[in-house]
Formats: C-alpha cells, sequence, structure tokens
C-alpha cells in the first residue's frame, strides 16, 4: 500500500471566504487516503467527506454531503468547496496556512 505524506495534510479552520473573515465554525481536515489519494473531511454546516487526487497542487475529487440546511455563508462555503472539488481546486501552503482556489472563490484555511 503506498501512502503518501504531504505539508497539506492536518486539520484547519475556515479563516477567510472570498477575501472577508469567515465568522461560521467551519473546519475541514486533509489525510491520507486509499492508493495515494487525499482524504478531505469537512464539516461546516454539512459533513462533506472524499477522496481527492492530487495532481502538481491542484486536488480534484467527488465528495458525499449530508443535506442539512445552513446559513447563508455557510451554503456558500460548502458549495464553493464542493464544485471546487469537482472541477479541481488549487491548493498552496505557505507559512502553515493552505489557500484553496478555484474560479471567483478563495478560501484560506489556518491550522487549528
Amino acid at each position: 500500500m503506498l501512502v503518501r505524506i504531504s505539508p497539506l495534510f492536518g486539520k484547519y479552520k475556515v479563516e477567510e471566504f472570498d477575501n472577508a473573515p469567515f465568522t461560521e465554525n467551519a473546519t475541514i481536515g486533509f489525510s491520507a487516503g486509499e492508493r495515494a489519494a487525499v482524504r478531505v473531511h469537512a464539516k461546516v454546516a454539512n459533513v462533506l467527506n472524499g477522496q481527492l487526487k492530487d495532481n502538481n497542487g491542484t486536488l480534484k475529487g467527488m465528495v458525499a454531503s449530508t443535506m442539512m440546511y445552513g446559513s447563508d455563508a455557510q451554503m456558500a462555503l460548502e458549495g464553493a468547496l464542493a464544485q471546487g472539488f469537482n472541477n479541481g481546486m488549487k491548493y498552496k501552503v505557505e507559512n502553515s496556512k493552505v489557500t484553496l482556489t478555484n474560479g471567483p472563490h478563495t478560501v484560506v484555511l489556518a491550522p487549528w
């Protein structure tokens, strides 16, 4: 079994969403998945889980979600994460923070 170690791995809180402070509680964790994939576990209003492929700094794959309703900010973040991972979400790890980008959306994560 191939296990991949990445500087991305860890648990984070969402600090910013689309260049504004994110004041709701939201966490995202990345860990080693099966077959060198990256496992994602996010908790916003819902729980999102999935296995992502890391292709040179872009995470791509399907995520499954529970179906609860949250605040407008929570639902916007969840939509951006789900669509971003489905289409391919670029990431950058710098100074212990992770920045995720896809199209118009940017999510900044700080260690939790």
